[in-house]
């Protein structure tokens, strides 16, 4: 795993939150996939939201959209594919991807555990 994940902070004015102190909640809809709430629009007044997303090997994010949301993926540690409006991308440490309104997407892991950070504009929750 990756020490970002391991060992990161989130920091704001008033709070210090160790992300390894956050619990990791299942996915809704999708098995193997778990998720850490690090940012939520109560925080920032519905502008936006930071989730820490574990998709386990061999799981995937289903195929979906977010019609009124941004999303970006920064994805940490790990491997696997994603796919956006039916173009197949590469997910690898390093990567960023931007999904607009409306824009169908899904994310596999393959081979070993992916890790990435959910960014969404508006808020998600």
């Amino acid at each position: 795993m990756n020490p970002i994940v391991e060992q990161g902070v989130i920091l704001t004015p008033e709070t210090s939150q160790p992300i390894n102190a956050l619990p990791w909640r299942p996915h809704a809809s999708c098995a193997g996939v778990y998720l850490k709430h690090l940012i939520t629009g109560a925080a920032t007044h519905g502008q936006f939201s930071c989730h820490l997303v574990r998709v386990q090997a061999g799981y995937e994010i289903a195929e979906h959209t977010h019609p009124d949301h941004w999303e970006l993926h920064e994805i940490i540690c790990g491997q696997g594919s994603g796919f956006l409006s039916g173009s197949e991308l590469p997910y690898q440490a390093g990567r960023m991807v931007a999904i607009a309104p409306g824009e169908k997407h899904q994310v596999k892991a393959e081979g070993e555990d992916l890790y990435l950070w959910a960014k969404f504009v508006p808020a998600l929750i």
